[in-house]
């Protein structure tokens, strides 16, 4: 240490290096009220902070925090691929996690990224090398495992538990109904669920579980277990002004979910069925058929749910200020419908203190679904939308079979490098138009069926 003029001491550079040297950085103290008060922003953007593990694990009980890990994770595995990145989170929750937690961390994850476990598996026992014994074992493309929820209240269907539990591919089958069924749902345990809807206590309860599993947990399959003649019934159910039980409760939903419930009726008889048969277990024949059928799914279809449950926003709106109107309409009704939207002036607190020109490009290029931008003269000549635009049409560049740019034409300005073959949609046509048709294509992204 050296002496300053006024005789106080000062780090000389030696000492500046061991104080700030490679793999070192501030350790600020904080009170754990404080870190449990908002544990998200602390784990994900005060990185200068030292988490006790304790800490986290009483933060893994918050469902805020567990989910806002479990997203991130699922991003950067799925939709990034920067497995890195996963490692770096997963290290980071460290030792703070017991046993059990990162066991149901583990099966959350695989339920969303299935396909691609064979990548993020090493990752995760680097990470939990304690868990190692306690995991599933790994799934291989070829050999897609089944973990099965079975509802209803029929003999025959206790019966197809029995004949389920003898099938290699799979790996547990549970029975469960109501609330503990959603409590299975949830914690990641189940990829496919087999049901018999007449024989629950109300149909119109069974009716409203298969449309809100399928909305919230798209990666998971429905078989019907039912007969043949039934599914007219089941039909009729659905169409039915006086729906009986929770379908009634329908009218309390989101713009989005209704929207999502309404098309979905149609496509009732394309689940996979499991048919009863007239002899008593006749159903027994069909069951590795159905088995197979549900492994094709799964291993068609896994990876795709991975990533689009890992996209923070569903649209990101791109647009001039002049244009300001137009675009506060679109994102209040968007809202209103339980779609998830990028507006600036909902992302106020967010945006405050961050770089916006590398905040903006990640959101632009990595964290929506889609981007609608408001094409008008005035977009083209402004510098931050040229650089949204940029960093949209370099994500549409890398992922050419999907529609990710939606343009608004505003005026009859040509949006630089977009295809003249590119469909527009003219604001003339109105704000709730615009909105509808963009419900529509996302509702067939979010639906995955067989």
């Amino acid at each position: 240490m050296k002496p300053d003029k006024l005789g106080e001491e000062t780090p000389d550079v030696a000492s500046f290096v061991d104080l700030f040297g490679e793999g070192h950085h501030i350790r600020l103290p904080m009170p754990q009220a404080e870190f449990l008060a908002d544990p998200v922003f602390h784990f994900y953007e005060n990185r200068n902070v030292d988490i006790p593990n304790e800490w986290l694990g009483l933060a893994w009980r918050e469902a805020r925090f567990r989910e806002a890990a479990t997203f991130e994770l699922l991003r950067s595995i799925g939709a990034v691929g920067d497995f890195d990145l996963a490692y770096s989170t997963l290290t980071k929750l460290g030792q703070g996690l017991s046993l059990a937690q990162a066991t149901s961390l583990y099966r959350r994850i695989r339920a969303s990224a299935l396909r691609l476990e064979s990548k993020w598996r090493s990752q995760f026992i680097r990470a939990f090398p304690l868990a190692v014994d306690d995991l599933p074992e790994p799934v291989t493309e070829d050999a897609i495992s089944l973990h099965i929820l079975t509802l209803g209240d029929a003999e025959d269907l206790r019966q197809l538990h029995v004949a389920l539990s003898t099938i290699p591919a799979v790996a547990n089958v549970i029975h469960a109904d109501g609330h503990r069924a959603f409590g299975l749902i949830r914690e990641g345990g189940v990829n496919t669920i087999i049901m018999d809807p007449f024989s629950t206590c109300d149909i119109g309860d069974a009716l409203f579980m298969i449309f809100r599993v399928r909305f919230e947990f798209p990666e998971i399959v429905f078989v019907l277990f039912i007969h043949p003649e039934e599914l007219e019934k089941l039909e009729a159910e659905l169409h039915s002004a006086n729906a009986p039980g929770s379908w009634a409760k329908a009218g309390s939903l989101t713009g989005i979910e209704r929207e999502f419930f309404r098309t979905e009726k149609s496509r009732l008889s394309h689940y996979f069925r499991l048919p009863k048969g007239a002899a008593p277990y006749g159903f027994l024949e069909n069951l590795p058929d159905v088995v197979r059928q549900c492994q094709t799914w799964h291993r068609t279809h896994a990876e795709k749910a991975g990533v689009r449950n890992s996209y923070k926003y569903d649209v990101a709106l791109s647009f001039a200020g002049e244009d300001r109107d137009y675009a506060d309409e679109i994102a209040s009704k968007l809202r209103g419908k339980g779609v998830r939207v990028f507006y600036d002036s909902y992302e106020q607190a967010d945006l405050w203190g961050k770089d916006l020109f590398v905040h903006l490009h990640d959101v632009y290029s990595r964290k929506s679904l889609f981007c609608m931008i408001l094409v008008s003269e005035a977009y083209l000549s402004k510098m931050w939308t040229v650089h949204e635009r940029r960093a949209a049409q370099e994500r549409a560049l890398n992922e050419r079979d999907n529609e990710y740019i939606l343009p608004v034409r505003i005026d009859e300005s040509e949006l630089p490098g977009l295809s003249c073959t590119i469909g527009y949609i003219n604001i003339r046509r109105g704000v709730d138009t615009i909105c509808s048709l963009f419900l529509r294509k996302l509702i067939a992204v979010y639906r995955e069926l067989p």
